[in-house]
C-alpha cells in the first residue's frame, strides 16, 4: 500500500528502507563514505528527503505552502520517540516499521537496514539457528570434471518407496547405495520447492520477511545420513555442496548463512575446506555426534577443531546418522548427537581448544537435565576416571543447545544457562522439530510471563549471534 508521496509499506530487504533504520545511505555527491552513523547524518537525510518531496510533488508551490515543510519535524519526532521507547525497553523484539523511500533514479535517498549494525546495536534481530535446504540435481553441477564420475543420480519409481510411508519419495543413487530424496508437502512444511531448493533465493528471503526472521542458518538434508564409505566420493559430494551453498547464498545480503560440510573421511581435506567455506559465508561446521566410527572426542577430529577455533567457526552437532550404509547398525537421530555431550564434557577438548564453541542442533533440550545429573553422578563416583565437572558446564565448555518449542523451557533453564539456549524452525522439514513460527513462540513466552522477556531475547538473538559469530 502506498500513499501519495511514494512511501510504501514493504518487507525487510536490501531494496527497502527501515524507517527507524540505523544506517543512512547517501549518494557519493554528499559523502565519500556511503554508510554513515544515524546520529550525525539523520538531519542531512531529512533535509534531502524534504527537498525530494518538494521537487517531485510540489515543485509549483512556494516553499511556505507545500506539505514537505512538515517532513523533517515528523521524522525527527518519530525517531526520538522510537529511541526513547527502545532504551526504556518498551518495544517488543520484533517492532519494525518498514518503508521504501524512492527517488527519481538509482541515486534515490534511501535508509537501508544494515544487518551487521542490527546485530551489534539493535534489539530486533531474530536468528533461525536451524533451517534446511533440499539438495537438488543443480547441487551436483558444482562438481569438477574429475569429480563428475561420482555424481548422484535421481531415481523416480513413481510409487511409495518406504514401508509404512505412502509418500512417493524419489531416491538418490550414490556410489551404489540408495538414499531418500524426500517428497515434500507444501502445505505441511509451509514452503515451496523453489525456496527449499534455493532456486529462488528472493522468494526464500521474502518468506523470511513474512516470518520476521532476519537470518537463517542453513543445514543440509541428504547429508544428515551416511551415503558412502569411500573418501573420494565423500570429498566430491561435500565439495559440490559447499560450492553450491556459497553460490546460492551470495545474493542474500547476509540473510542466508550456512554451515560448512567437511569430508570427515579425509580430515586433511576437511581442514582445508573450512578456510574456503569461511571466505564464502559459512558460519559453522557441520558434524554428527558419532561418525566414521569415532566419538566426538576422538583425537582424529582435533585438526578440525583446531582450525574451526582459529576461524571462529562453531562445531554444530546436528541430529543424524554418522556412519556409511555399509557400516551396519548405527546410533541415529538425536541419540547420535546427544551422545557427544557427555563425551565432550568428560574429555579435555574444551580445555584444549578454549575458544571453540559447540552446539547441539535439532536435538531439543529436554535431555539436558538428565545428562547434567548423570555427569554429576559420574564426577562423584567414577573415581577411576576423574574429570573436571562444574555446575556452570555450559559456560565453561562453551556449549549451546537449540531447544524445541515443545520443551519445558522454564524447567530446562534451571540446568542450561539462559546464555546458551537457542531456537530454530527446521525450515523445509516436517518432523517433530519443525515449527515455522518457533521464534514467535519464544517471544510470546516472554510477553506472557512464561520466561523473562530478556531471556526470550537471548534465545532468539543474543545467543545464536554469539554462537555463530554473526
Amino acid at each position: 500500500m502506498a500513499n501519495d508521496d511514494g512511501i510504501s509499506a514493504r518487507s525487510f530487504t536490501r531494496d527497502h528502507a527501515l524507517l527507524f533504520g540505523p544506517v543512512v545511505r547517501l549518494p557519493e555527491s554528499v559523502s565519500s563514505n556511503a554508510w554513515k552513523s544515524p546520529w550525525c547524518e539523520f538531519a542531512t537525510y531529512v533535509r534531502m528527503r524534504a527537498s525530494w518531496v518538494r521537487e517531485r510533488r510540489y515543485g509549483d508551490l512556494p516553499p511556505e505552502e507545500h506539505p514537505a515543510r512538515f517532513v523533517g519535524a515528523f521524522f525527527l519526532v518519530l525517531r526520538g520517540a522510537y529511541a526513547a521507547a527502545l532504551l526504556a525497553g518498551l518495544l517488543p523484539l520484533k517492532a519494525r516499521a518498514l518503508i521504501t523511500l524512492r527517488g527519481t533514479d538509482e541515486s534515490s535517498y534511501a535508509m537501508f537496514a544494515n544487518p551487521s549494525y542490527l546485530r551489534r546495536e539493535c534489539a530486533m534481530a531474530r536468528i533461525d539457528v536451524d533451517a534446511h535446504v533440499d539438495e537438488t540435481d543443480a547441487t551436483w553441477e558444482f562438481m569438477s570434471e574429475a569429480e563428475a564420475a561420482h555424481k548422484p543420480v535421481t531415481l523416480d519409481p513413481g510409487m511409495a518407496t518406504v514401508a509404512g510411508d505412502v509418500r512417493p519419495h524419489r531416491l538418490w543413487l550414490i556410489d551404489g547405495n540408495l538414499r531418500l530424496r524426500r517428497w515434500r508437502d507444501d502445505v505441511r512444511t509451509g514452503t515451496v520447492e523453489a525456496t527449499r531448493e534455493l532456486s529462488d533465493v528472493a522468494a526464500r528471503v521474502a518468506q523470511m520477511d513474512e516470518l520476521n526472521v532476519d537470518v537463517q542458518v542453513l543445514y543440509p538434508t541428504l547429508f544428515l545420513g551416511g551415503y558412502t564409505d569411500r573418501a573420494e566420493v565423500d570429498v566430491a559430494l561435500t565439495n559440490a555442496y559447499n560450492r553450491w551453498m556459497a553460490d546460492a547464498t551470495q545474493t542474500s545480503d547476509g540473510r542466508l548463512r550456512w554451515v560448512a560440510l567437511p569430508s570427515m573421511q579425509n580430515i586433511e581435506h576437511a581442514v582445508a575446506e573450512l578456510r574456503v567455506a569461511k571466505d564464502h559465508g559459512a558460519c559453522g561446521v557441520f558434524k554428527k555426534g558419532i561418525e566414521c566410527g569415532r566419538s566426538a572426542s576422538d583425537p582424529y577430529f582435533f585438526p578440525l577443531y583446531e582450525e574451526a577455533a582459529r576461524l571462529d567457526m562453531p562445531i554444530c552437532i546436528h541430529t543424524g546418522t554418522g556412519n556409511p550404509p555399509t557400516a551396519g547398525a548405527d546410533t541415529g537421530g538425536r541419540f547420535n548427537a546427544i551422545s557427544a555431550f557427555t563425551d565432550l564434557a568428560m574429555s579435555d577438548v574444551p580445555e584444549r581448544y578454549p575458544e571453540l564453541r559447540t552446539g547441539w542442533i535439532e536435538t531439543g533440550a529436554s535431555w539436558v537435565p538428565f545428562l547434567q545429573a548423570d555427569l554429576a553422578a559420574k564426577a562423584q563416583k567414577l573415581t577411576f576416571h576423574p574429570f573436571d565437572y562444574k555446575t556452570e558446564l555450559f559456560k565453561r565448555c562453551r556449549f549451546y543447545v537449540a531447544c524445541d518449542t515443545t520443551d519445558d523451557i522454564p524447567y530446562i533453564l534451571k540446568f542450561a544457562s539462559e546464555d546458551h539456549l537457542m531456537i530454530g524452525t527446521d525450515y523445509t522439514h516436517a518432523d517433530q522439530s519443525a515449527e515455522l513460527r518457533a521464534l514467535d513462540v519464544i517471544e510470546r513466552m516472554g510477553t506472557d510471563g512464561v520466561i523473562p522477556v530478556a531471556v526470550a531475547k537471548k534465545i532468539v538473538d543474543d545467543n545464536p549471534r554469539r554462537f555463530y559469530g554473526i
